[in-house]
């Protein structure tokens, strides 16, 4: 292999380069463009979600990129009225959507869960630039967490971490490394390596060995010491239900939790409906309100300055900043130099979003793993956000009853009736035999649960039992 790659790959040849910055170059190769990050046809721009959109900046001060806030309310506990709520989920989407495309799914969290949501685009999705790939994608979702603690104030402990499939891999990352409250796992993976192997078989993996250290999940999720909910689809084709149950055993939280939807596959209202049912109990959702605003920061000259130009409110995180509108709306972010001017997009290794972000590769080894995987799933993206669609404005369609959850289609017709099996190893123990429980906020579904748990023993380590 060594030998295949020293006369085939200009990249190797004839260079002595460190173990480091083979790393480097493996996570921002082109395999990562063409197969974990292909960007869906823009479903918004600057001049969508007045109210709702901010510019975020990242760390290293040369990159501009939209990011969605959603105030979420809950319900008072010594009054029937509306509250702020008390926790944020910064939500990782998968690979396959852009922000506008999570729109629906975000509210309907706000709305069930009774928490912000807070939704960072990544790289060359949507209007924002750059070059997709596991470190500007996490640093996309890092700046996110810099600007909910430092720039609007939260707690580290009410910050959520929320991924689903290859959002799920930014989220351990930072959850392994940061001060959360929280980690959600929807549909995640033990490592790109493992689904290269999974979908391309043995030989191409081998070629492509270097993707292991992408994402490497499995290795990342024991220092995350936060409560942990994993959630999977039994059908999942695309990530297999195994990687859950890896992560699950790996994963270092103080709790954990893995759910695990029999008939279930990679998409559909269902994963979320399951979080929403476990969340209140696995996360501290409740708490002094705190609302999702920024106006107080933006009218106090001490907390803005100008560095950034934007049609929105935007944080730096360069300088530690807000910056006050600026441009006309529609109008793509500009970053001040300080001695001059000069668009995001068009700084050094930020190109626009047009770039297919192939930075050079293994020729044979990408083409392999495209035509072995491919993307797809576009028609699946669109009918589950029609789900949330219809959940939106007829929160009834979804109910648990008689120990099965029934969900109604986008179409209206009646739904497959599917029962949630789940692994749930709490830290200590805490036998429960029943519960009732009323999962919902402003306008949500109420779920009711009944259980019955068999008891913990040598013949059964884990609690398992049907919703």
């Amino acid at each position: 292999k060594a030998c295949w790659r020293t006369c085939f790959n200009p990249w190797f040849r004839g260079q002595a380069l460190s173990m480091e910055g083979f790393k480097a170059w493996n996570k921002s190769s082109s395999i990562l463009n063409r197969f974990l990050f292909p960007p869906p046809k823009a479903s918004y721009s600057w001049s969508n979600f007045h109210g709702e959109l901010v510019a975020v900046c990242t760390e290293s001060g040369d990159s501009v990129f939209p990011c969605l806030l959603m105030p979420g309310v809950r319900k008072a506990q010594d009054s029937d009225e509306d509250e702020a709520a008390t926790a944020v989920f910064i939500y990782c989407h998968a690979n396959g959507e852009d922000v506008g495309l999570c729109y629906e799914a975000g509210h309907w969290l706000c709305e069930n869960l009774g928490v912000h949501v807070v939704i960072p685009e990544y790289p060359s999705y949507g209007p924002s630039p750059g070059r997709p790939n596991e470190l500007t994608v996490y640093e996309n979702v890092r700046a996110t967490y810099n600007m909910v603690t430092k720039g609007i104030g939260f707690s580290p402990r009410k910050v959520i971490m929320f991924g689903r499939s290859i959002g799920t891999g930014p989220a351990i990352k930072l959850a392994s490394e940061l001060d959360v409250g929280g980690l959600v796992l929807v549909s995640p993976f033990v490592s790109v390596g493992n689904i290269v192997q999974h979908h391309v078989g043995f030989l191409a993996s081998w070629l492509t060995d270097g993707l292991a250290d992408i994402f490497p999940s499995i290795d990342l999720i024991p220092d995350a010491e936060c409560p942990t909910l994993l959630v999977h689809g039994s059908l999942d084709t695309v990530i297999p239900v195994t990687h859950s149950e890896q992560l699950h055993s790996a994963s270092g939280g103080i709790c954990k939790q893995l759910v695990i939807l029999e008939g279930i596959g990679h998409h559909g209202i269902d994963l979320h409906i399951a979080v929403v049912n476990e969340a209140p109990r696995m996360f501290a959702l409740d708490g002094d309100p705190k609302e999702l605003n920024i106006d107080q920061q933006l009218n106090d000259p001490s907390k803005t300055n100008t560095r950034i130009r934007a049609p929105v409110p935007a944080w730096d995180c360069y300088s530690g900043r807000w910056c006050r509108t600026s441009l006309p709306i529609g109008e793509k972010p500009k970053i001040s130099r300080w001695a001059g001017e000069m668009e995001s997009g068009e700084s050094e290794g930020h190109d626009v979003n047009t770039d297919d972000g192939t930075v050079g590769g293994d020729w044979f080894a990408e083409r392999t793993v495209a035509a072995g995987i491919g993307v797809g799933g576009e028609g699946q993206v669109q009918q589950e956000r029609e789900q949330f669609l219809q959940a939106l404005h007829q929160p009834d369609e979804e109910s648990v009853s008689g120990g099965a959850l029934t969900s109604g289609k986008a179409d209206g017709s009646p739904g497959q009736t599917h029962h949630f099996s789940m692994t749930y190893t709490p830290r200590p123990p805490s036998p429960v035999n029943s519960v009732s429980a009323a999962v919902g906020g402003r306008g949500g579904t109420e779920l009711e649960e009944d259980r019955t748990v068999p008891p913990v023993g040598p013949d059964n380590p884990h609690k398992r039992f049907l919703y």
